[in-house]
């Protein structure tokens, strides 16, 4: 990578890019390799990368208004377990709604409300497109962990 880094820098010292776009790849394919204990490691590194090429200005706000930063990356891995307080059962949860059977081939929703889907790793909620503003509320509180603030599920393995 320090390669990389000299070329971003080196053009923004030339004055010769109105934009950089970091893709920050490594981090998924260590994470495949090694496993996801390794991410902090690899995200440091890509944080170390960043500031080398931010570094070219005086300082990072000049940075971001001279130049235009698109930062992406791969989806990398998050370790997953078998603990039951870690694992939401889908059918369960969204037990309240009509849903669209996990069956092969295409159902259409008809007049269920939610199709859910999953890998194990994450899950997808789709909402009927005819109620959707009226089911977003209800299902986004039925899937907010017990006592949490934020529209966020955390880091819980999905089950469908």
């Amino acid at each position: 990578m320090p390669e990389l880094r000299s070329a971003s820098r080196g053009l923004l010292e030339k004055n010769a890019a109105e934009m950089i776009l970091f893709y920050l790849h490594e981090n998924d394919h260590a994470s495949l390799k090694d496993g996801p204990d390794t991410q902090v490691d690899n995200l440091a590194e890509a944080d170390e990368h960043v500031a080398y090429v931010l570094d070219a200005f005086d300082s990072w706000e000049q940075a971001v208004e001279e130049v235009g930063f698109v930062v992406t990356a791969d989806h990398a891995q998050s370790p997953i377990s078998d603990d039951k307080s870690h694992i939401l059962d889908l059918n369960d949860v969204l037990s309240d709604f009509t849903r669209v059977s996990p069956k092969r081939g295409k159902e259409r929703f008809r007049d269920n409300d939610v199709a859910a889907a999953g890998n194990g790793r994450i899950g997808f909620i789709y909402l009927n497109e005819s109620r959707k503003e009226a089911l977003r509320g209800p299902v986004v509180d039925t899937l907010r962990p017990r006592g949490a603030s934020t529209r966020s599920c955390g880091e819980t393995t999905m089950r469908t």
